[in-house]
């Protein structure tokens, strides 16, 4: 199973990859996928490979950072939210230190209070 979500998640870092060149694009069904395999917190099983994961996290926050769409910026973020509390239960070690970054830096306007939550949330663990 590990093997097979590792590989369906590689294919769908693929698919954003080629898509935000394109910033035209509906991410709803990949980053669907994604919050469908790391949504529940009390998911003991290895969802994939932690190298996949940490690739996984960093692609989500290219879309975040820059996508235009509202709608994929929020869907990445929740699933950015829900890797990040499965990384800390396996002590996967992915890099938040681009989301710290990003928050520092931004410009509270331009995002709405609820992301803005996640995001403290996510830097918080």
């Amino acid at each position: 199973m590990i093997l097979n979500n590792s590989y369906n998640l590689v294919n769908k870092i693929t698919a954003i990859n080629k898509a935000l060149s394109c910033n035209e694009y509906d991410f709803y069904e990949d980053i669907g996928f994604v919050k469908d395999l790391f949504s529940s917190p009390y998911n003991n099983s290895v969802v994939a490979e932690p190298n996949v994961i940490k690739d996984l996290w960093l692609v989500l926050f290219r879309v975040f950072c820059h996508d235009t769409s509202y709608d994929n910026k929020f869907d990445a973020i929740f699933a950015m939210s829900d890797i990040s509390l499965y990384a800390n239960q396996r002590e996967i070690d992915i890099d938040r230190s681009v989301l710290k970054k990003w928050r520092i830096e931004c410009n509270q306007n331009d995002i709405t209070s609820e992301v803005l939550e996640i995001i403290d949330d996510i830097l918080a663990m």
